[in-house]
């Protein structure tokens, strides 16, 4: 009977802290991908936002290889959170199709951004797949790509691996 009761209750623990959680909401979530050259298939993430403004990643933390991540958070102020939604529910984003790929011959490797967006009940999906930055620049939706994934990568404060080759010179072109 005991263990009846401490199963219950446990339940209702889990149940409370999963539902508090789940509340939260997400708004933007982007999963890193990756397989071939000197690594395994890996899975990362590269930013998730939440609706109360608390920012989540995963950042390198060795330097060497094999690499290890660990999580790493921030929180936006009110203005910024504002600022990134209304980004998000912009014509900028809202245009944007379901995947992208750049014309790449590599058949021995991967890596992809898979973005979530969730807004005002609304729900989008981005797949950027061989994405480094090197997107051609004829392509029709090429700035409103490059804006999405600079808005990514400022919100990874002090990350320090990237999708892009050099973050700092995409971004600021």
């Amino acid at each position: 009977m005991r263990f009846l009761i401490l199963m219950l209750i446990s339940m209702m623990f889990y149940g409370a802290v999963m539902g508090n959680t789940k509340s939260k909401g997400i708004l933007l979530d982007a999963e890193y991908s990756s397989y071939g050259g000197l690594s395994d298939k890996n899975k990362h993430v590269y930013v998730r936002v939440f609706a109360d403004g608390k920012v989540e990643y995963e950042k390198e933390v060795n330097g060497k290889f094999p690499l290890k991540f660990e999580m790493a958070n921030s929180q936006l102020s009110d203005s910024q959170l504002a600022e990134l939604k209304s980004f998000l529910e912009s014509n900028t984003v809202k245009v944007l199709g379901k995947s992208y790929s750049i014309n790449n011959r590599a058949i021995d490797y991967f890596r992809n951004l898979d973005i979530k967006i969730s807004t005002n009940g609304a729900k989008q999906t981005v797949k950027l797949v061989n994405f480094k930055g090197e997107f051609s620049k004829a392509d029709e939706y090429y700035s409103q790509i490059k804006d999405l994934v600079c808005a990514i990568e400022n919100l990874r404060k002090d990350s320090n691996y990237s999708i892009l080759d050099h973050p700092a010179e995409f971004c600021n072109k």
